[in-house]
């Protein structure tokens, strides 16, 4: 929505660069939308390639096994944190680690190198960093320190928390722990992921909350598996549902080329 403005100032432009292109196919009917305001060409609601998702499979139980976790541990992911984050979820451990048993915290950083700052943060806390990770977890929150270690922690967690979005960072993709059918919650700054947000809940798969209703939707979550379970279930589904996005604009482009 911010750059359509922009897009639309400089619409008479842009039509005169458009010849080369033969179609536009958008993630959402909204984006499609967006570009038929702007362009005289044809415009497809081809859906997201983000939904074209295939990571490596994982066994949870061997995977926790590996990373020092015990069976009856309760594991919440924060994937994608972001700055001010890591810190409502610690305000909230307390209460958390009294109604949850055996609670245990992965928390996984956008950016590495924030590091330094959450190492300070965490300080006061029981927490071990990845790389120093041994084989019994005594730790009660586990800090993330490598890349491409996040779809490993949403393939053994409880719940998983998609950062960037409790704060106003725009969000992070909630469809990588949707791949591991796990319960996804996310908070009310989403919008760089609004279309898959918005299926998500459709389907049940996702819990929206916000900084104020996390420890008690949390909470909820925790104290109902059955709830857990169809909420994973739903959103490994959606994913299922939406994945020919990849075929679609692939064909797209073959037919493109073929005609030219």
């Amino acid at each position: 929505a911010r750059s359509l403005k922009f897009y639309r100032f400089i619409k008479l432009l842009l039509q005169y660069l458009e010849t080369p292109i033969l179609a536009i196919h958008a993630q959402s009917s909204i984006d499609a939308e967006r570009f038929a305001a702007v362009f005289n060409k044809p415009v497809f609601n081809s859906s997201n390639l983000k939904y074209a998702l295939y990571l490596e499979e994982y066994d949870s139980s061997s995977m926790r096994k590996e990373w020092g976790f015990g069976i009856d541990d309760f594991i919440i992911c924060w994937g994608s944190s972001r700055p001010g984050e890591e810190a409502l979820l610690i305000s909230i451990l307390p209460e958390l680690s009294l109604s949850i048993p055996n609670l245990k915290i992965i928390i996984a950083p956008r950016h590495l190198e924030r590091l330094p700052e959450l190492q300070n943060l965490l300080i006061e806390t029981n927490y071990k960093k990845y790389s120093d990770r041994i084989e019994s977890i005594s730790a009660n929150i586990l800090l993330i320190d490598e890349m491409g270690v996040l779809p490993k922690a949403y393939a053994i967690c409880d719940i998983a928390i998609v950062g960037g979005s409790f704060r106003d960072f725009g969000g992070h993709n909630p469809l990588e722990p949707a791949f591991y059918s796990r319960p996804i919650v996310i908070g009310e700054f989403h919008n760089s992921c609004k279309e898959s947000v918005t299926k998500l809940q459709e389907n049940a798969g996702i819990m929206i909350s916000d900084a104020k209703s996390l420890l008690h939707d949390l909470q909820k979550l925790a104290s109902n598996p059955a709830l857990r379970t169809k909420m994973g279930k739903n959103s490994c589904q959606v994913l299922r549902n939406n994945s020919s996005a990849l075929n679609i604009q692939l064909e797209a482009i073959i037919q493109a080329a073929s005609e030219n």
